[in-house]
């Protein structure tokens, strides 16, 4: 009779500290505190923003991000964006630049990261990344329409 209240306890205390799982969130917001932990960091990793706003934008728009590389990625991101207009063309153009210059700075020797011109320091590729990623939120997600008044 004592064994089996000690393994009731036993077991009762293992379900109470077992992790929960977490609330299932949407991706811009699950990329949003990524985002802001990478800022929080001593040096900004600019792979890991890249790596979250890419993940995020192919959730969003139903592309395997994890599965392509950038220029798969931004071509198939501007294949989708030939039906829905200028505005989403011009966030799939965004998009194309911010994951090539994020690029340029990851691939390119430490040396040679000084030469590169038009990169972005990763402080400054973490809010380009919330942005994007709001807009894409945007674009995917257009707000209903307000109710009629009857």
């Amino acid at each position: 009779g004592g064994a089996g209240v000690l393994l009731l306890t036993a077991a009762g205390v293992l379900l109470a500290r077992r992790k929960r799982p977490a609330p299932n969130l949407p991706p811009e917001e699950i990329a949003r505190r990524a985002l802001e932990e990478i800022r929080k960091s001593d040096s900004p990793d600019l792979s890991a923003v890249s790596r979250v706003a890419r993940t995020c934008l192919g959730m969003v728009f139903g592309l395997p991000a994890w599965e392509m590389t950038t220029a798969e990625f931004c071509e198939a991101l501007e294949a989708k964006a030939r039906p829905q207009g200028e505005v989403f063309a011009a966030f799939s153009a965004r998009t194309r630049s911010f994951l090539e210059r994020c690029d340029k700075v990851k691939f390119a020797p430490a040396n040679q990261n000084a030469g590169l011109g038009q990169t972005i320091p990763p402080a400054n590729a973490v809010d380009e990344a919330l942005d994007l990623i709001e807009t894409a939120t945007k674009l995917a997600r257009p707000s209903a329409a307000p109710p009629s008044q009857a």
